[in-house]
């Protein structure tokens, strides 16, 4: 009895890893557009944004097309914030570029109207885990002390230069 138990634990366990890195796998060609206007993307997001990435990020940056298999927003709207919006690439490869040229940017993102509104499409465990950081990042602005939070939740801190 006692190893039908633990092999019933162990099963369940290799279960919930593998349903852990399918979710991961499924946003590993996304992007999370945000606080962009509600509606702003019309009747079609698609061809809304594979116009809009280029002009914004500049076109000389993409020699060839980005190709984007659908663009969705995933729930309807819960309070007066805008939603977010999920791009999902073809190819991983456009994701890269398209993130690598954000991140090349000015202060590491692209913004709209003064509001960041780009960044890569994480898990919710993730993102709760990140989101744990926010009142240490804040007291570490306040101060000044340069830091980065680092993919997927770990946050560095330069003291005199060094990590």
């Amino acid at each position: 009895m006692l190893k039908l138990a633990l092999a019933t634990r162990m099963l369940t366990s290799n279960k919930a890893s593998m349903v852990g890195g399918k979710g991961k796998e499924s946003r590993r060609n996304n992007i999370r557009i945000i606080n962009l206007p509600e509606g702003y993307e019309g009747t079609n997001p698609v061809k809304c944004f594979t116009n809009w990435l280029p002009s914004t990020l500049g076109y000389d940056n993409f020699s060839d097309p980005i190709i984007i298999e659908r663009a969705f927003i995933p729930r309807p709207p819960s309070d007066k914030k805008p939603r977010p919006i999920i791009i999902s690439f073809l190819k991983y490869q456009d994701r890269e570029k398209v993130l690598r040229t954000a991140a090349s940017k000015e202060r590491n993102t692209i913004q709209h109207d003064g509001m960041h509104v780009m960044l890569p499409d994480m898990s919710p465990a993730v993102a709760r885990r990140r989101k744990e950081y926010n009142q240490v990042k804040r007291e570490l602005a306040t101060r000044k002390i340069p830091f980065a939070l680092l993919h997927p939740a770990t946050l560095r801190i330069l003291q005199h230069g060094r990590r």
